[in-house]
């Protein structure tokens, strides 16, 4: 083999090496950008689901409490009668 020849085999070699090693970190950038939007979707949920349950229970604890200003009210009103 020549000089050249060798160097060539080399170079394509190289050039396949490189091309190999684009490819994977392209498919690396794909799985990261995958992983980092399941999770922001998964964050994005568990975040929605506790705000519905906090405003839930809240809107519960406020009805608690006016139906016993109501009970009070009635009470009063049968006591004073």
């Amino acid at each position: 083999m020549s000089d050249d020849t060798m160097r060539l085999s080399l170079s394509v070699a190289d050039f396949a090496k490189m091309r190999k090693c684009k490819e994977g970190s392209k498919q690396q950038q794909e799985t990261q950008q995958e992983t980092q939007q399941e999770t922001q979707q998964e964050t994005q949920q568990e975040t929605q689901q506790e705000t519905q349950q906090e405003t839930q229970e809240e809107s519960e604890e406020a009805r608690g409490a006016q139906g016993t200003v109501q009970e009070e009210n009635q009470n009063h009103e049968a006591k004073v009668m």
